[in-house]
């Protein structure tokens, strides 16, 4: 004879499940901020194709940040500036002893005319960081921009900056046009923001005596079961 389990039973087992879980989701960490709590400088570089009469040459700029947590890249701001309203590209790459490594993932950032403006990228990134990794943020935009520098930091910020002979925005082992790159290690870093998307488990919730109310309802539930239960059995005999 084979009994089946009543709706009280699924109930309290579906209940208890939930009860028994932890809930993941996605919390906003900041890994890198030279933005928030920082006085706004009138220095900064130029990033993009520059004209300077019969020399052409494109601005590459790239700030280096450390991964604190483990997840992607949910915001991108940068303190930036253009003439006119237009959209500035910037990279992550890896970093390699020191220095900018692989491109990883590109971000389209609208920037506005308005001086120290904080512009945030237009769209969330996808790869995933890798927690105490460092990446870099660098400039790689073919289209002309102003990327500010912030002041009021104690603890330095490495940069590195280079204006090639070219208009074309590409990170080189050699770079284009004989030069090197210009490492700066600044209090004045740029002004950036990197907010990643980081998985929190919480632990099950401790037991806590249910209300009255659902105290009855899940008693009047659990009881129909077992009169179904019953009503079964004697219907088999």
């Amino acid at each position: 004879m084979s009994r089946r389990m009543g709706w009280g039973g699924i109930t309290g087992m579906a209940l208890g499940a939930i009860l028994s879980a932890g809930t993941a989701w996605a919390v906003p960490v900041v890994v890198h901020d030279t933005i928030s709590g920082s006085v706004a400088s009138n220095g900064g570089f130029y990033v993009g194709p520059l004209n300077f009469g019969s020399f052409f040459s494109t601005g590459i700029i790239g700030q280096r940040f450390h991964a604190s947590s483990a997840g992607t890249i949910s915001a991108l701001d940068l303190r930036s500036f253009a003439t006119t309203p237009r959209t500035l590209t910037f990279s992550l790459f890896s970093d390699v002893g020191g220095t900018i490594g692989s491109l990883l993932e590109t971000f389209n950032v609208p920037v506005g005319t308005t001086l120290n403006n904080i512009a945030q990228a237009s769209s969330p990134g996808s790869v995933a960081l890798v927690t105490g990794a460092e990446y870099w943020i660098v400039s790689m935009t073919a289209t002309q921009g102003f990327w500010y520098r912030s002041d009021g930091f104690a603890s330095p910020v490495t940069v590195k900056e280079y204006y090639q002979t070219t208009n074309t925005p590409t990170i080189v082992a050699v770079p284009l046009g004989g030069g090197t790159y210009n490492n700066l290690s600044t209090t004045q870093p740029l002004g950036m923001r990197v907010t990643i998307e980081a998985e929190a488990v919480a632990p099950p919730p401790a037991a806590v005596p249910a209300p009255p109310g659902l105290a009855l309802l899940l008693a009047g539930v659990a009881l129909l079961g077992v009169v179904r239960r019953q009503s079964g059995v004697s219907a088999g005999r």
